[in-house]
Parts: structure tokens; C-alpha cells; sequence
């Protein structure tokens, strides 16, 4: 079965490939494996069970489990600044982003 993942519910998260990294918290957890249907690849900008269905978040990338997070601070996208554009909440694959950790 694996071990579990700590990216639950309530974990504090940010996205460690940017450079402004970000600080949030996951509020919903979903998987293709349950019966929720996804919105399709090409309906990024949709609303989606109290967030923003977002590029990242792309179905078609052979992601599996997809999280929303809500935002305190924004990550950046290209540039060295937080991303003004980016909903508060947003859904993303959990690949995407990293536990913070207590020490931090």
C-alpha cells in the first residue's frame, strides 16, 4: 500500500520549484481514482468545487491527485515577484508542492 502521503488537508504547502515559493494550506484533496469528474484540459480558468481549475492543474500531464489550495502568499510564475493574476484558491498537482516543515 505505500506510506502516506503528508500532503493532507490542512498541511501548510508551497510550491518549491519557484522562486518566490508561496505559503498556502490544502483545503481539498481529490484523485481520478475517485468518482469526481475532472474538468477537461482545455477548461483551465473554470470554477471547480470552491477554487480555480488553473493550467497547472491539467488533466492530460498523467497527474492523478490534484489539491486546492488557498493562498496567505502568492508564488511567482516566471519572474522574481508573486503572481498578482492567480486566484486565491487554486487546484494543483500534489507533484507541484512541497510540505513545509515545522523547522522552517
Amino acid at each position: 500500500m505505500g506510506r502516506r502521503s503528508d500532503k493532507q488537508v490542512g498541511a501548510l504547502v508551497h510550491m518549491h520549484r519557484r522562486k518566490v515559493t508561496g505559503l498556502g494550506i490544502i483545503l481539498d484533496r481529490i484523485s481520478k481514482k475517485d468518482t469526481v469528474k475532472l474538468p477537461e484540459s482545455n477548461e483551465y480558468g473554470k470554477p471547480f468545487r470552491g477554487g480555480v481549475w488553473g493550467w497547472e492543474a491539467r488533466s492530460d500531464k498523467g497527474n492523478s491527485t490534484f489539491v486546492l489550495v488557498q493562498w496567505f502568499r502568492k508564488p511567482s510564475e516566471y519572474s522574481d515577484e508573486s503572481c498578482r493574476h492567480a486566484s486565491a484558491k487554486a487546484w494543483y498537482p500534489i507533484s507541484f508542492l512541497k510540505v513545509v516543515s515545522r523547522g522552517a
